[in-house]
């Protein structure tokens, strides 16, 4: 196989909606603030994301979108087109791009169309609502995902957040590099790329920032198409874990890199001579520079495990009844399709860990369900492995990590050694790898494996995985389907599990890339309110100066008063106690 972009097969996941990775997204007509569209026809043969919202004069979806103009310029620049989405009136919409606007950093026009779908039929759709539950008394939450569509019009990449989780602007500029990389040269980037394989040095030179050769290719084409790739030893023998820098595969591929600079960011102001050689490294290096300077996520310590005072508790179930209100507002699917605030299925098989059943596991805890559909796979490989490095992080956070794949629990136990030798974990992986060989289980989560269209040598790299984030109810609150070829970047998974516990704790929303955000609005006393959240409009008026004494009501154009910014104060503000399961036992 040579590179390229890379083709759809039978090989999909889904879930949050009913279309499928590799599907051709479906056509349709709608209106929108600038003017009428037909999905087709204005994707353009061209890379798109599609961000889906489900109400308009929405904190949480606000700041997105705002975001979501910040960051189109360098989406322009990798060669996407942006397209918003949310459940209203094209009026309102009209209306809601003047508060959007007043958020963004240039406070320039929304420049990329928002659809109006007030009638819900483009949500129903494209899959992200039930129709059995258009009707106009049911809220549509689900409709909140985003998709990236390739130039072919196929669906590449889902994200499906909560409503009361922001998303992140540098996750989506991260993946949209990676698909536009990985098309161009027919490569895959691993867990957390650029950020990987900092530690891993090979005849003196380290692999950080390095991407994974296709595990499909022969010998002879490894060696013609990236002569400097590395191949890890792995104690199963199979060689399938190649590693080659970029700077290696561009002077292979000067032809690509010629077509990739020409959307990367970095370069849009002078682009560097492209030689038969390849690319001057400088111009390389600062390319690389800019992506591996991207933010790395931490716990903040607003969202830490802190002792709480006594006399606080009782102002912190108020708000925790905010929460428990908003989430009484999902309603089951009833169409089959998993979607966010529908119950986790429950499953028995055997793992690494022995016979084990998922609901028992994850009783009363967070859970994090991470699903590959084979083992041996190079990026799969790394995304096991950074769980397996952050796995205190999550144990911390009270939340039970459980991988499933299309593979005996044998294989699973041969492909658990690859992983603990390729990350040099001193024991084994602390969370169970289920066999899942008759792939049932992942037809209960709506991920399904069907016979690849592509030959069998191509076909596991064309697999994508899925992860699934569940509260202590065992309701979906969090769905993340990337192809084969881009990995997961497990610090923004971290981001959301904070972001997730806090909001219910908390009775708050967070804004858009919280908790970096805000940080140029200050409150009467002139402290920063970086860092702040949304408080619930399930928490009555009245009560939310007593709850959060430190906030910033934000004036916007449309004169609608819902965008209060509250801070979390950093010590007194997390309880351990009987009624929060977030953060677990004192």
């Amino acid at each position: 196989m040579m590179p390229g972009r890379q083709q759809s097969c039978g090989c999909v996941g889904r879930g949050a909606t009913s279309l499928r990775v590799g599907d051709v997204v479906p056509d349709f007509t709608a209106n929108s603030t600038m003017g009428k569209l037909n999905c087709h026809e204005w994707i353009q043969s061209k890379w798109t994301v599609f961000f889906s919202h489900p109400l308009a004069f929405t904190p949480v979806c606000t700041t997105e979108l705002a975001m979501l103009a910040s960051v189109h310029p360098t989406l322009r620049k990798l060669g996407f087109r942006v397209i918003g989405m949310s459940c209203d009136s094209v009026e309102d919409l009209m209306e809601w791009q003047k508060d959007i606007s007043a958020q963004t950093d240039h406070k320039k026009p929304i420049d990329y169309p928002i659809i109006g779908d007030s009638s819900k039929n483009v949500a129903v759709t494209l899959g992200m609502l039930d129709k059995e539950l258009m009707r106009k008394d049911v809220q549509p939450l689900t409709s909140r995902t985003v998709f990236i569509i390739d130039p072919d019009r196929r669906l590449r990449l889902i994200m499906g957040y909560p409503d009361f989780v922001g998303r992140s602007g540098d996750e989506l500029v991260r993946v949209c590099q990676s698909l536009v990389l990985c098309s161009q040269l027919g490569v895959a980037t691993p867990a957390s790329w650029p950020d990987n394989h900092g530690s891993v040095v090979v005849a003196g030179k380290s692999l950080a920032g390095s991407v994974c050769v296709p595990p499909g290719l022969s010998e002879q084409e490894v060696q013609d198409l990236f002569p400097q790739s590395v191949c890890l030893d792995l104690p199963s023998g199979l060689r399938y874990m190649r590693l080659t820098l970029l700077p290696e595969v561009r002077r292979r591929q000067g032809s690509c890199w010629a077509g990739l600079l020409r959307y990367l960011p970095c370069c849009s102001s002078a682009l560097p001579t492209v030689t038969a050689q390849g690319i001057a490294m400088s111009a390389f290096e600062k390319w690389a520079e800019a992506v591996r300077s991207m933010p790395r996520y931490s716990t903040p310590s607003m969202v830490k495990l802190v002792p709480v005072a006594q006399e606080a508790k009782a102002s912190l179930q108020k708000r925790a009844q905010g929460m428990e209100a908003f989430d009484s507002l999902y309603v089951p699917s009833t169409d089959g399709h998993l979607r966010h605030g529908d119950i986790v299925p429950d499953f028995s098989a055997d793992s690494t860990k022995g016979r084990f059943n998922f609901h028992r596991h994850i009783d009363g805890y967070w859970s994090l369900l991470y699903v590959a559909p084979k083992a041996f796979c190079p990026v799969a490989t790394t995304e096991l492995g950074t769980l397996g490095l952050l796995y205190g992080s999550f144990a911390s956070k009270r939340i039970r990590v459980v991988a499933i794949s299309a593979e005996s629990a044998g294989d699973l136990a041969k492909w658990e050694k690859d992983i603990q030798a390729h990350f040099e974990l001193k024991s084994r992986l602390q969370f169970p790898l289920v066999s899942d060989s008759l792939q049932d289980i992942a037809a209960r989560f709506d991920v399904e494996v069907d016979e690849p269209s592509v030959s069998p040598r191509d076909a596991a790299q064309f697999l994508p995985r899925s992860i699934f984030l569940a509260a202590p109810d065992m309701r979906l609150k969090l769905l993340m389907t990337y192809p084969a070829e881009v990995g997961f970047d497990i610090h923004e998974i971290l981001r959301v599990c904070d972001a997730l516990q806090l909001t219910r704790r908390e009775g708050v929303a967070t804004p858009a890339s919280w908790p970096n955000n805000h940080a140029d609005v200050y409150d009467e006393a002139g402290n920063s309110m970086q860092g702040s959240v949304f408080p619930l409009d399930t928490i009555a008026k009245e009560e939310i100066p007593s709850l959060f004494p430190t906030r910033v009501d934000v004036r916007l154009p449309s004169k609608r008063n819902y965008m209060t910014l509250a801070k979390i104060d950093e010590a007194g503000r997390m309880p351990v106690c009987a009624g929060c399961v977030a953060f677990g036992s004192a």
